[in-house]
């Protein structure tokens, strides 16, 4: 019993502790997830005319040919979310929106086929997901580099 009143008092320490897990067990979270299938940084590029996927660490994509750009987002939160999402290459801009997500439940909602008109180069494809309120914004953008050869 008086041991009891010790950990109670100790429970001082634990209130703030359980306070922070408070925090952590109610919040708003995306995260575009690096472990998805065939792909590198958590962004999936596949040829729509092969339909192989490109896992090297720089993607090759061809002029004229379409590659579907693929991404799964995960609600790591306990509040059931709307996520707007974008994606850039080069000039080409799109975007996208998934509601009612729940916790747990992951989305492709985002993916995007793109047929490459652009220069021959090295580009940037940068994709977000993002919510209103998002209290961890670390894991919601991922980009991967890719090569244009004509």
């Amino acid at each position: 019993g008086g041991g009891g009143g010790g950990d109670s008092g100790n429970g001082t320490n634990g209130t703030g502790g359980n306070g922070t897990g408070g925090n952590n067990t109610r919040m708003h979270d995306v995260k575009i997830d690096t472990s998805y299938s065939n792909s590198v940084n958590g962004i999936r590029i596949k040829s729509e005319e092969t339909g192989l996927f490109d896992i090297n660490e720089t993607a090759t994509l061809i002029c004229n040919k379409k590659y579907k750009i693929d991404f799964k987002t995960v609600n790591e939160g306990n509040f059931i979310e709307d996520i707007n999402f974008s994606g850039k290459l080069s000039s080409f801009n799109w975007t996208a929106r998934k509601t009612n997500l729940e916790p747990g439940i992951s989305t492709t909602t985002g993916s995007k086929t793109i047929n490459i008109t652009f220069a021959p180069g090295n580009y940037d494809l940068e994709i977000k997901a993002t919510l209103v309120v998002d209290n961890d914004m670390s894991d919601n953008m991922r980009t991967r580099k890719v090569k244009v050869v004509c």
